[in-house]
């Protein structure tokens, strides 16, 4: 089964996992009122024989309240395919920990068990006092675990269970309920949506589901441990990306090994395709800036403009007048790929709001394609005396690609990236945005009359060697 408890949206997808075909599917709609009593509008079942992708078509429910639309698409899925972990979901990883590890189910029963039926392995972290907003504020309890938020409540003998899978929480906020009660709101992704035995119609914004929980005894200290919470499950899937990963390494190397032909290249090859990195930047907060041309390739300009021994930095920031910068220098990254390095310096403020002068840190990830024909350049930019300058940081994204020999174009994005809510952000936002669009697009024209002065000083050092020569 295969949950959504809000309404229904166009373009919507959902993934099942079957053994064989042929097989019946069953699509249920259900309707909640105020009083959270469960009314079925209809169903229908559909017959899947055989691996084929159907147009979209209308099915009669079994009553008489409408219809439905759906598109039916079959495919073979292995189980180190992208398709099968969307079918198996969260439950995958979980029974490969639990696998691995060879651990004994914990026999004790707590409330997971005995209200919402969940395993036996799966225990309370935390719980909290807590109320869910409804038409008005239901108290309950709310208990975290290593892969589920849950909430329930009973209150003039109606029952209130609502499940969340961490894997379904896209952000957690700090809000307030009626302007004077601190509260969490917890927005899930887009088409997700928690279940369980009375799970309450909630709201949406921009297509995700929201549930808003108040009057804590303190509001800060639960959402540390929902932000933990969801910190441990992301490492814990990361982990066994990495196991997963490892564990096809393994196998197909031991299919080489196995086989007469020489394949010595392969193992190299799968270890590309199966490391993934993390990305360096926010990408979807980035807008264009600026897009020109650069008069050398992308390996100049690393190691004529971003290089260790280079003197750009240097000289652009005694010309802006900022102090003290200090470049740490390049070395390799497992976690991003690509080299980084941080850069410090305290830079000049020309706002009135600001202090006179404000200590930067500018964190700086550089990665080349195979071919090294494209450069990847990015920048986390982060001022600390600004007024709520922890609240975001300027997150900043060269593309440079060759376009001749002696040439190359480079593509600018920048956006902020803020880091928790701010009543001003969108100032903020905009203000910096306009600030620092100005800053790169300095940078990049201060960059190309470097790179020439150094070229032709190059150039200028070779005639006078030549000249010098017997």
């Amino acid at each position: 089964m295969v949950p959504s408890p809000r309404n229904p949206l166009w373009g919507e997808e959902f993934n099942f996992l079957v053994d064989q075909l042929p097989v019946e599917v069953t699509i249920t709609i259900y309707d909640w009122d105020t009083a959270c009593k469960c009314k079925v509008i209809g169903s229908v079942t559909i017959a899947v024989l055989s691996e084929d992708e159907t147009g979209a078509s209308w099915y009669e429910l079994d009553s008489k309240f409408g219809q439905i639309c759906l598109r039916l698409r079959s495919t073979k899925a292995f189980p180190d395919s992208d398709s099968f972990e969307e079918c198996t979901g969260v439950e995958s990883p979980r029974k490969m920990i639990l696998k691995k590890q060879r651990r004994e189910m914990i026999e004790g029963i707590g409330p997971l068990q005995t209200i919402y039926k969940l395993p036996h392995d799966e225990i309370v972290h935390q719980s909290y006092s807590c109320a869910l907003e409804r038409c008005f504020l239901q108290h309950g309890r709310m208990y975290i675990s290593q892969w589920h938020l849950c909430f329930h409540s009973n209150v003039f003998s109606k029952q209130l269970n609502v499940i969340i899978p961490l894997q379904d929480i896209d952000e957690i906020k700090r809000s307030q309920h009626s302007l004077i009660n601190p509260a969490i709101t917890i927005f899930l992704n887009a088409g997700a949506g928690g279940h369980g035995s009375g799970t309450p119609r909630s709201c949406s914004q921009n297509g995700r589901v929201r549930y808003t929980f108040a009057s804590f005894w303190s509001r800060n200290r639960t959402f540390r441990a929902l932000e933990t919470a969801l910190h441990s499950y992301e490492a814990t899937l990361e982990a066994e990306k990495q196991v997963r990963a490892h564990v096809l390494l393994q196998k197909e190397s031991n299919s080489v090994l196995g086989s007469k032909t020489d394949s010595t290249k392969t193992p190299g090859k799968n270890i590309e395709k199966s490391i993934t990195f993390q990305p360096f930047i926010n990408k979807h907060v980035l807008a264009d800036v600026t897009s020109k041309f650069f008069p050398g390739t992308p390996e100049k300009f690393f190691s004529t403009i971003l290089g260790d021994n280079s003197m750009f930095f240097q000289q652009y920031r005694d010309a802006r007048k900022d102090k003290d910068l200090k470049l740490s220098k390049w070395c390799a990254s497992e976690e991003y790929g690509g080299k980084v390095r941080e850069v410090t310096f305290r830079s000049q403020c020309h706002s009135p709001l600001c202090p006179p002068d404000t200590a930067v840190t500018e964190w700086q990830h550089a990665s080349f394609s195979k071919d090294k024909r494209s450069l990847i350049y990015e920048t986390k930019h982060q001022a600390h005396d600004v007024p709520f300058g922890s609240f975001f940081e300027i997150h900043c994204r060269w593309s440079l690609r060759t376009t001749s020999s002696s040439t190359c174009q480079v593509n600018i994005k920048i956006g902020v990236n803020m880091k928790k809510w701010c009543i001003l952000q969108s100032r903020i936002k905009s203000g910096a945005t306009e600030e620092y669009r100005r800053e790169v697009c300095k940078i990049l024209e201060a960059a190309c009359d470097y790179f020439l002065k150094s070229e032709s000083n190059g150039h200028d050092s070779d005639e006078i060697v030549m000249a010098s020569s017997p």
